[in-house]
């Protein structure tokens, strides 16, 4: 007994009115199932598309009947619809000859009578299909003729619906970047201090290529890359490594001052640089020179994306752009402390022509304590002197003269005594800890 015929939702102009009325794929896709499964009643349609065909994959974008989507990617070859796709011609599996394994990619608890595809396809390409799923009637290669006057629609709608949402996608990726550039530049110039920005570069470098780890590089002579500093984990560096010129893939890019991009483990630069690891080795690595005003300051190296995947150009085009928003940074930065050298010279030199101005020791001592904040910033200075086996508080910062029943003075000056008593004694404190070698740490 075959299915009754029956006629499409609505006419051919309509329906493909209805088709270009909507830009997006999904809506699209509905209304392509809901004009195909009149034809076949009691049955349910659904429809598959190819999104990307350098990796292609089965993806069900809608369907119509008694069946539920879980929008999983369906391996290409995988059961009947690796068939359809080996094929590429309409296809009919009937329950005698069809193992469940077959069509594991549908969620049914219904026993099937009949499976069926038809290829969507533009110019040969294949870029989706049609399932109909029958549970009660078996299919005939009649029943599906009638699909023949949509599918041409039916295939420049599903074409045109990918081709606007990669452009969307595409776009929508260029905005992304665009922010994210703007977001590192903010985060790279929020502070001068060289020390602190070259962590910040590394982690935020990591972080947008979401990868195992980024070294960065930078000259400390002519023929020397040091690594100063690496967010993630990296067993071929460690920080305060040295590459020398012909010793490493960071020293090949600053020598060329070209960007280089290693895609695949194979590569014979990547298995000397993988010699002896085991566990974290590179299998894609790409490096970018570090360039002020052409001349090469440094390099930022990549290891191995997340995801599993190997580094492509667009990869190294993004790490070149952030590259050069790391090397402005570290422009401004080496100006600061340029300046900030320049200016301690010259704090230096004016305390230097105070204190041998004058023979005055209360004098030579004020200037001591004060002028040299100026070099070395601190919230209190102070000195004290021997005299005759007793140590004095001789001058203090901010204070013209010493006030000895001052609580604080006293404190400072018990301070001073102390440390006296220690010897050679290097001192830190954080917060209201204070931590010296051979000491045991006590609150202040």
């Amino acid at each position: 007994m075959a299915i009754p015929s029956a006629s499409f939702a609505v006419p051919l102009a309509e329906f493909a009115a209805a088709l270009l009325a909507e830009r997006e794929l999904m809506p699209r896709a509905r209304a392509i199932v809901e004009q195909v499964a009149p034809l076949f009643p009691g049955a349910a349609v659904v429809l598959y598309v190819i999104e990307d065909q350098d990796s292609p994959a089965w993806l069900p974008k809608a369907a119509n009947g008694d069946i539920e989507l879980h929008g999983s990617l369906i391996d290409i070859g995988a059961g009947t619809l690796g068939a359809l796709a080996e094929k590429k011609a309409p296809l009919i599996f009937h329950s005698a000859g069809l193992l469940r394994e077959n069509y594991s990619h549908l969620n049914v608890r219904r026993t099937l009578a009949s499976l069926a595809y038809v290829p969507i396809a533009v110019e040969e390409l294949l870029i989706g299909a049609l399932e109909v799923i029958s549970y009660d009637q078996p299919l005939t290669e009649s029943m599906l003729e009638p699909l023949s006057e949509v599918l041409d629609v039916v295939a420049i709608g599903v074409a045109t619906g990918l081709a606007y949402e990669r452009e969307r996608n595409q776009n929508l990726g260029s905005i992304t970047r665009l922010a994210q550039m703007y977001d590192l530049e903010k985060v790279f110039h929020s502070t001068l201090e060289l020390d602190s920005l070259l962590p910040i570069i590394a982690s935020k470098i990591q972080e947008i290529l979401n990868v195992q780890a980024v070294n960065v590089w930078m000259v400390e002579d002519k023929d020397t890359l040091l690594l100063m500093s690496q967010a993630g984990a990296d067993p071929a560096s460690e920080p305060g490594a040295r590459q020398r010129t012909s010793e490493g893939l960071a020293a090949a890019v600053s020598d060329s001052a070209e960007p280089l991009l290693i895609e695949a483990a194979e590569d014979e630069r990547l298995q000397q640089r993988n010699a002896g690891i085991e566990e974290g080795a590179a299998f894609s690595l790409m490096a970018a020179p570090l360039l002020d005003n052409g001349i090469v300051t440094g390099v930022i190296e990549a290891i191995n994306k997340l995801d599993g995947a190997h580094f492509e150009d667009d990869d190294l085009f993004a790490l070149t752009n952030m590259c050069e928003a790391a090397a402005s940074a570290l422009h401004n930065a080496g100006m600061f402390q340029a300046e900030r050298k320049v200016e301690i010279l010259h704090t230096l030199v004016k305390v230097s022509q105070e204190i041998t101005s004058t023979l005055h020791l209360d004098r030579v001592l004020q200037t001591v304590v004060n002028a040299t904040q100026a070099a070395i910033p601190f919230e209190r200075a102070a000195i004290a002197l021997e005299q005759r086996g007793k140590l004095k508080l001789m001058a203090v910062s901010g204070m013209e003269q010493i006030l000895s029943g001052d609580l604080d003075i006293k404190r400072l000056d018990n301070l001073l005594q102390w440390v006296s008593l220690q010897g050679e004694l290097f001192v830190a404190q954080k917060d209201e800890e204070v931590i010296a070698p051979a000491l045991k740490s006590r609150k202040s």
